[in-house]
């Protein structure tokens, strides 16, 4: 018997939120879960003219001690710089203005900078997309002509710029405040910097970006193994209970609900290898998601999960069905939106915070790829159909803050629905009482108590 696919799209009704665990030092201000992939970009094959590049940097002199440190850039890489320097010209004066301000300026800038520029096909529109999101209002009259200089110049050099500025941010912002620094000490000598585009290197076709991501770990768990516990409860007779306060053992409904944990110290049985095959046949969603006992693994889960936020990123992950749609042709940054929140003070004025977060918007959609190993058994499969329906009918909510209004979603088959939903069912209500028990005595109906 071959592995058995099966695919589904969720939909966003509201927005998504799904907070990037390693972002906590950012203040109030959260952003989305990312990983890193190679993304492709078109290159322009226009030709850059010499008299253009001259006529930028004749605009950009640099103190001298800048020209120094410049002095090994690139001219995608000086460009990129002189950009970021001269938005801090603009708008970076005591204490700034909207998010580039106060002493988180500078993080905001190279959060929404890298972002900024991997949605972008030209500088002009990432002045546009930057100054927005940093909350930044139109330039004063005497900034025009620089600005403009840097629009004008052609789009193969635009593309490099933006490439730089999307893989190279921090280190941008570094100098290009270096810069704006310098350019605030009276007197000192200006230097005008120097290239040749005959050795402007071509531009990469594809790079390396934090691209926003819905972890598949937390996905796995909110579409497939609460449900199918909260189904098994259902199905047993479990009341709801407190946390920790209700008839099943806090560690039995842990290897269930999470997993669980071997114990610090605990000693592997003997028989392991059996007792793990008895508690699998006996409950068919631990042989579906696996999980640990207090001494021992239960072994490799049958389900193999992927899942991929349909956008033109990830088009060519996409079934081809999807590859068409109007979302798979969008940049998934573009579907990305800041929401600010405010928590209310007390009657007596305590405990007000402003925080901000990034969001999916709306309508997003992420695509999802169930895989279940070959030789998966009839009960095992209907299992996973009893979580999928069990989801369907009540959640239907993927990241976090449900609570506020985010993540829920709309489930749509791609593929029919696994098998053997009937005979799994029928295990339930033939053995009833007896996985009850099992549960409640910690052996999992394996013979031997193995989680208390």
């Amino acid at each position: 018997m071959e592995s058995q696919s099966f695919g589904l799209l969720l939909t966003a009704l509201e927005p998504i939120s799904h907070h990037d665990p390693t972002t906590g030092n950012d203040g109030n201000t959260l952003t989305f879960n990312r990983q890193k992939q190679f993304v492709h970009r078109e290159a322009s094959d226009t030709p850059v003219l010499q008299h253009l590049v001259d006529a930028l940097t004749a605009q950009h002199p640099m103190p001298e001690p800048v020209a120094e440190l410049c002095s090994r850039l690139s001219l995608p890489e000086w460009t990129a710089v002189a950009y970021i320097r001269l938005l801090l010209d603009i708008y970076n004066h005591g204490e700034g203005e909207g998010l580039l301000s106060g002493m988180e300026r500078y993080r905001m800038l190279e959060n929404r900078l890298q972002t900024a520029a991997v949605r972008c096909h030209t500088l002009h529109r990432l002045w546009s997309i930057l100054t927005s999101e940093l909350q930044l209002g139109i330039q004063a009259m005497q900034y025009d002509a620089q600005l403009v200089g840097f629009w004008t110049l052609p789009p193969s050099l635009q593309y490099q710029v933006l490439i730089i500025l999307a893989e190279q941010y921090r280190a941008i912002v570094t100098l290009a405040r270096v810069w704006h620094s310098a350019n605030k000490q009276p007197g000192g000598k200006l230097v005008t910097a120097t290239f040749s585009v005959a050795e402007l290197p071509a531009p990469p076709d594809s790079i390396v970006l934090d691209v926003p991501a819905i972890s598949v770990n937390s996905l796995r768990h909110q579409l497939v193994r609460e449900p199918a516990w909260l189904h098994l409860c259902h199905a047993l007779g479990f009341a709801p209970a407190a946390r920790g306060e209700g008839e099943i053992p806090i560690h039995a409904e842990a290897v269930f609900y999470n997993g669980g944990n071997i114990k610090a110290g605990a000693q592997q049985p003997a028989n392991a290898f059996f007792l793990a095959g008895e508690i699998r046949k006996a409950y068919p969603v631990l042989d579906l998601l696996g999980g640990t006992t207090a001494s021992f693994d239960l072994g490799e889960s049958k389900l193999k999960m992927s899942a991929w936020i349909v956008c033109a990123e990830n088009r060519a992950a996409l079934p081809e069905s999807l590859r068409a749609t109007p979302q798979a042709q969008t940049s998934v940054f573009e579907m990305l939106d800041n929401m600010t929140h405010t928590r209310q003070a007390s009657p007596g004025g305590e405990g007000q915070m402003i925080y901000n977060y990034e969001v999916l918007v709306a309508g997003t959609q992420v695509y999802v790829e169930l895989v279940l190993t070959p030789y998966t058994t009839e009960l095992t499969r209907g299992a996973l159909a009893a979580a999928l329906l069990y989801y369907a009918a009540n959640s239907r909510v993927i990241g976090g803050q449900s609570a506020r209004g985010h993540g829920r979603m709309q489930m749509t088959l791609l593929t029919d629905m696994p098998d053997g939903l009937d005979a799994y069912l029928a295990h339930l209500d033939a053995n009833r009482e007896r996985l009850r028990a099992g549960i409640l005595d910690g052996t999992l109906c394996s013979g031997a108590v193995v989680v208390k």
